[in-house]
Formats: C-alpha cells, sequence, structure tokens
C-alpha cells in the first residue's frame, strides 16, 4: 500500500470508512487471530474466511463505490492487468456507459445469479432470466451503485452482513440487475463487439499459453488480461511481468 500513498490523482480509503463499525472490528479481531490459528493447527477458521476472503471484498468495492465523486466506474481487481491502451470509446459510446452483458452460461452463472435473486428479496420458484456480468472490467454508473444499495437496504436490517453471509454472491450480478430491471439500461449501452474480444481470460492452467500468445499476436489490442486469482501466481506472475514488458516495448 505504501507505494502507492504518493500516486498523484489517486485517493486511498481505509476499510474502517466503508465498512460498517461492527463488522470492520470484526474483521480486525479474526484477521489478527488468523496467522496464529493457521501456524497452530493448518486451518484457518470459517468466520475468518467469511471476513477477510472475497466476499467482504464485495462489500467494501459497492460502499467505496458508492463514494467516489464520479458519474461512472470501472472496477480493476487483483486478478487483472493492463495489456494495452485503453480509450474513452472503450467505456463510453456518447454519453452512454458501455455494459458488458451475456446471457448466462455456464452453471457458475447461474449459481451467481440465483444469490442475486435471493440477495434481492425475490422468489428462487420464479422463471429464470440470468445473465452474466463478470466480464473485464466490469462498469456501472454510480447511480447505480447508490440504487442497488438503497434497495439492498430496504430489503435487509444490514445488508453488509446479508452480503457476507451468502455463499455466492457477486456485486456485479447485483449491480448488473439493477441496471437491467431496475434502470431499463437507462445510461447504458450494450458492447457492439463479442465478448471474445472484450479480455484476454484466463480461467485454468490449461488456457494460460494460449491466451498469452493471442495476446502477443494482438498486441494487447484488448487491453485487459484477466488470470483467475485461484489458480495460484507462482506461474503465471513472471509470465504476465514478461509480457507486459514486451508489450510495453512494441507500443
Amino acid at each position: 500500500m505504501d507505494r502507492f500513498r504518493t500516486e498523484q490523482g489517486l485517493t486511498i480509503h481505509s476499510t474502517r470508512n466503508v465498512l460498517q463499525p461492527q463488522i470492520e472490528r470484526a474483521r480486525k479481531f479474526w484477521r489478527r487471530l488468523r496467522k496464529p490459528f493457521t501456524e497452530r493447527f493448518g486451518w484457518r477458521l470459517f468466520v475468518d474466511v467469511k471476513l477477510s476472503g472475497w466476499r467482504i471484498q464485495q462489500v467494501v468495492k459497492l460502499a467505496a463505490a458508492a463514494r467516489v465523486p464520479y458519474d461512472a466506474i470501472a472496477f480493476l481487481d487483483s486478478d487483472d492487468f493492463l495489456c494495452g491502451n485503453m480509450t474513452a470509446q472503450d467505456y463510453f459510446i456518447g454519453d452512454d456507459l458501455v455494459l458488458l452483458e451475456t446471457p448466462a452460461r455456464t452453471y457458475e452463472d447461474y449459481l451467481f445469479d440465483s444469490f442475486r435473486q435471493s440477495l434481492t428479496g425475490h422468489s428462487l420458484m420464479d422463471e429464470a432470466s440470468c445473465f452474466n456480468y463478470i466480464h473485464t472490467p466490469p462498469r456501472f454508473l454510480r447511480r447505480t451503485v447508490a440504487r442497488t444499495l438503497a434497495h439492498l437496504e430496504a430489503t435487509h436490517v444490514c445488508w453488509q452482513r446479508a452480503v457476507i453471509a451468502a455463499e455466492m454472491p457477486s456485486e456485479y450480478a447485483l449491480l448488473g440487475w439493477t441496471a437491467r430491471v431496475l434502470e431499463n439500461y437507462a445510461g447504458y449501452k450494450h458492447n457492439p463487439m463479442g465478448p471474445q474480444n472484450w479480455a484476454y481470460v484466463v480461467k485454468s492452467s490449461d488456457q494460460l499459453d494460449q491466451a498469452m500468445e493471442t495476446c502477443r499476436s494482438e498486441r494487447g489490442k484488448r487491453a485487459f488480461f484477466l488470470i483467475q486469482s485461484n489458480m495460484g501466481d507462482s506461474q503465471y506472475i513472471p509470465r504476465a511481468r514478461a509480457l507486459i514488458e514486451e508489450l510495453a516495448q512494441r507500443q
């Protein structure tokens, strides 16, 4: 974190500024206990997993996005990296934000949207109309974030606890549902390019070589490369760094 503190135009917020106080206290408490428990017993407590993993990251992203002084937000996750140049045309068509949305295709897509259905207070017996918004990089209007949080606050006693407690929540599924259902895509345009042109995506180790070769041959024109974070970093970080350096020299 210290390496970024002096960057101009960058504002860093503490989790204590976006998490509800009782959740922040619990997060810090279990985080302090994580190391001794892991070292002594070789496993992590279930509550620690909930309060330090990707679920609480989703809460932080939603809460922080509602506070930014901009009309639109792009979410750059830790398993994304830049591999090419970005322009305003990558994000806007006229005054409308380019939305990355595809119909649900995999079991994972349906699973994320099923938990979104529950979190938004709707029945799992409703006829399914599921979509996937987990595309790199996700982007939404701040207005959409605010409306999503207003809906969650009206649905749950504590929306932050509800998201953390869910087995498979997705902040992007929640935001996409709001843009589609509550806002009827107002202020959005669908990306006219097919999803195969949105980013270089690696979700399993057998996809890595092909994705890197395609990125290299296209000179990183899709701008973003995603390597699934649960793959482990030892095999790909040196290769990703070398690819970035090669592409930067060719710009």
